[in-house]
């Protein structure tokens, strides 16, 4: 369902989570025509994974996905332009840590080949291309993240397509309203069985915007009647998922 606009923000947010972020906060800027999702997970863990993140490929119909590599769809459904900065720990020193950046724009066949990627250590002076950040207002995040000088990733949508907010979300605070009832739906056990917080902002056309709302934790598990079954669910393990069942009588057999 990479068509919906909506899914960029599960797939980031799923990301976030794959790679042990316990925080993630979520920008729907209209003023600065973005959106944002940042997270303290561990970052990338080589410059090779970080290139690979930002592959196109060219035989689709071979490999069975988009061009854009596996998810790398999602992002051009609200814009041709991404920007990503991360700092992770480096392979082969655990003392030290690399800061990966790339702008990727998509917006021609050429352009997507040419991504501009690349790293440094964390504590060197960033490249001139960095530069590119004080176009898009991002300029003080990144230099923020930084002196914080700790893992997590930043992904960052810019340029959103505006036709694209009409036809999916009308408005951008309607889309901010359905992106917390994505997350709501998506992660409410994740939160109260992990910690995990996850936050969404909205800042309008004029620059205002109140306190991150905390996305609620939620388990379902605890409006179930415990007095079915004995009080004790039977329970069944299937991989990774728990399957638990509550039954008002058991059945007899003859």
């Amino acid at each position: 369902n990479s068509e919906n606009p909506e899914k960029f923000f599960d797939e980031a947010c799923d990301n976030s989570i794959q790679y042990g972020a316990k925080t993630i906060s979520t920008e729907i800027n209209e003023q600065d025509n973005s959106v944002l999702v940042e997270d303290n997970g561990n970052g990338f863990a080589s410059f090779e994974a970080f290139k690979a993140f930002h592959q196109p490929y060219h035989i689709p119909l071979k490999l069975g996905i988009s061009r854009y590599g596996i998810g790398g769809k999602i992002f051009k459904t609200l814009s041709d332009k991404r920007i990503v900065f991360s700092i992770g720990m480096c392979e082969n020193d655990p003392n030290q840590k690399k800061v990966y950046f790339s702008f990727w724009n998509t917006s021609t066949p050429e352009k997507t080949d040419k991504p501009i990627i690349f790293y440094f250590n964390l504590g060197d002076t960033p490249p001139e291309a960095i530069e590119i950040l004080r176009k898009y207002n991002l300029l003080c995040r990144f230099n923020d993240c930084l002196s914080r000088g700790t893992t997590g990733t930043t992904v960052c949508l810019v340029e959103i397509d505006t036709e694209r907010i009409k036809n999916f979300f009308r408005t951008w605070s309607k889309m901010y309203a359905k992106v917390k009832a994505s997350f709501f739906e998506r992660y409410h056990l994740l939160i109260i069985e992990q910690g995990t917080e996850i936050t969404v902002q909205y800042i309008n056309n004029k620059g205002n915007s109140d306190s991150p709302t905390s996305i609620s934790g939620y388990d379902p598990r605890f409006n179930i009647n415990k007095s079915l079954s004995g009080g004790r669910p039977f329970q069944k393990t299937i991989g990774a998922t728990q399957v638990y069942s509550w039954v008002k009588n058991e059945a007899q057999i003859k």
